[in-house]
């Protein structure tokens, strides 16, 4: 198994330039998943509901520690990127609503690439986590952040890349010369089983952030390879953003996503669990965040 979270067992600062941004050259990544922070019920609500948890995505629990609280993890697998629902208490505690973007480099071993890219679009002090497990390193680039005492949602991109030996030890051969795309990574993952689900890939993110927020997300969205076009950002091969600025700091960050179903959803589905309307027809499903 993979843990994609970001235990900080090393913090590397790294201070922004801000130079040559115009260099459109960038490493190719790619939106991995989405860790949405969200109440309690919500997740509860989700996990007794046993159809879809078995036949949307492949669902399981984990929970973690950052720093010194807890962190209350679901995921959902999907066939080419995965959903992180973090439980708004302990370490999330007041951040309902909260986002973290994450994007994962199609290369192993890109954590000076991305770091020297991003500062090519940002004047922001940069962190670099370091995350150690059985078989795998994961580097997490990100603006520098305070953790504790956070009172609101809010939303973080991550820049992430894992190491040479990672990839080896989950099996990939020659195919590390070229780098490993999104759905052959979550097949190493969830193996045959993925095959059997709804949840084929997120087509598109509706969101929300400040004017602050927006500046960090543009940098991080660019150094990822995304284009704009107004509020929209694109990219080939990866989720559509869709970035609406709202100045109100409690305001949920996510609002909507869009799936792309694997099969056709005959008899469309639609439910309301606490803070969340899943819906679900035809090759098309969204999450709606209230």
């Amino acid at each position: 198994m993979k843990f994609l979270f970001f235990p900080i067992l090393a913090i590397l600062i790294l201070a922004g330039c801000g130079s040559d941004k115009n260099d459109t050259s960038v490493p190719k990544s790619f939106l991995g998943h989405l860790d949405i922070i969200i109440d309690t019920s919500t997740v509860r609500q989700l996990a007794e509901d046993e159809y879809l948890m078995k036949s949307f995505g492949i669902s399981f629990f984990d929970t973690v520690m950052m720093g010194n609280q807890r962190s209350f993890d679901m995921f959902i697998l999907g066939q080419e990127n995965f959903l992180h629902f973090s439980q708004a208490r302990e370490f999330y505690q007041n951040q309902a609503g909260g986002l973290n973007l994450i994007f994962q480099s199609k290369k192993p071993e890109m954590k000076d690439s991305l770091v020297n890219t991003w500062k090519k679009f940002t004047e922001l002090a940069l962190d670099v986590n370091i995350s150690k497990g059985t078989g795998y390193t994961l580097f997490e680039v990100l603006p520098m952040y305070n953790w504790t005492n956070v009172s609101h949602p809010r939303v973080i991109p991550f820049l992430t890349t894992y190491s040479f030996e990672s990839y080896r030890t989950w099996g990939f051969g020659d195919s590390l010369i070229s780098g490993v795309g999104m759905r052959t990574f979550m097949s190493s993952w969830g193996g045959q089983d993925l095959k059997a689900i709804y949840f084929d890939k997120i087509l598109e993110v509706h969101m929300n952030a400040t004017a602050k927020e927006l500046e960090v997300l543009k940098s991080a969205l660019f150094a990822s390879g995304y284009t704009e076009e107004g509020n929209v950002y694109k990219h080939e091969g990866s989720a559509t953003i869709f970035i609406t600025v709202n100045e109100n700091e409690n305001a949920s960050r996510i609002s909507r996503i869009k799936f792309a179903l694997s099969s056709i959803f005959s008899v469309p589905f639609e439910k309301t669990y606490n803070r969340l309307k899943v819906s679900l027809g035809g090759n098309v499903g969204w999450f709606t965040f209230q």
